[in-house]
C-alpha cells in the first residue's frame, strides 16, 4: 500500500485537450438540480432533474448516487481500474458524488457535484 501513496510526477499528457465545465453549460444542458443552494451539501430538489438520478448504484468498490450517465461512466472506469490496476482498485472509496451546494468559498457558483 505504501507505494500507492508515494507522490509521482504527473505526465504532461494527462487529460490533454480537456477542461472543466462551467455553470452556464451545465445549466443549459441539465437544468438546475436544486431550487436553492447553500454551503452545505443537500439532495437535489428539481423533480425533472431527479428523474435522471440513480440512487445507491454499485460501481464496484462502493455505491454512489448521481446523474445516471455519470454513474454509468464511473462504473465503466471502475471496471477498467479493476482490470488494469487491481492494487489501486482495492483501496478506492468514495466521499460522495451527488452534493447540491455552492463551490466552497462562493455564494453564486454551483458546485459541479450538484449534478452528481
Amino acid at each position: 500500500m505504501s507505494k500507492l501513496t508515494n507522490l509521482i510526477p504527473v505526465p504532461n499528457n494527462i487529460n490533454e485537450g480537456l477542461r472543466g465545465t462551467n455553470n452556464t453549460l451545465m445549466l443549459s444542458l441539465l437544468g438546475s438540480p436544486s431550487d436553492r443552494y447553500t454551503r452545505r451539501c443537500s439532495e437535489p430538489t428539481n423533480k425533472k432533474f431527479l428523474k435522471q438520478v440513480v440512487w445507491g448504484k454499485n460501481v464496484g468498490p462502493f455505491k454512489v448516487s448521481g446523474y445516471k450517465l455519470a454513474v454509468d461512466s464511473l462504473k465503466k472506469v471502475m471496471k477498467d481500474i479493476k482490470q488494469q490496476q487491481p492494487d489501486v482498485y482495492t483501496v478506492l472509496s468514495s466521499a460522495g458524488m451527488l452534493c447540491s451546494r455552492y463551490v466552497r468559498g462562493s455564494r453564486s457558483s454551483i458546485s459541479n457535484h450538484s449534478w452528481g
